[in-house]
């Protein structure tokens, strides 16, 4: 219902590849999830009352159908720290547990 946020973590084990999948029940896991992104009220998404997120780790174990247009429409890659920034994010989390 709008207003929301949906978050997916883990979607890779929610919605792999369907080719690569052996079980009958996951393909169907993955057909349901589509076609409901696809029936959602397009009004409602496209006004931006409901936002649907997901996460992944594992961008390449993804069925490529979850990409298409209307679906998760965008995609940020977020990077491996390097030891700079590590040091900022502990930096940064001992001084609000300080707080």
């Amino acid at each position: 219902m709008a207003p929301s946020i949906v978050f997916i973590d883990e979607l890779d084990a929610l919605c792999p590849k369907r080719d690569k999948v052996q079980n009958e029940f996951e393909k169907r896991v993955v057909a349901t999830l589509l076609t409901l992104m696809d029936g959602a009220d397009s009004a409602s998404f496209s006004s931006g009352h409901v936002i649907v997120l997901a996460a992944t780790n594992r961008p390449d174990a993804l069925d490529p159908a979850l990409r298409r247009p209307g679906r998760l429409d965008r995609e940020i890659e977020i990077g491996i720290p390097n030891a700079s920034d590590r040091e900022d994010i502990l930096r940064n989390a001992s001084q609000k547990c300080a707080a």
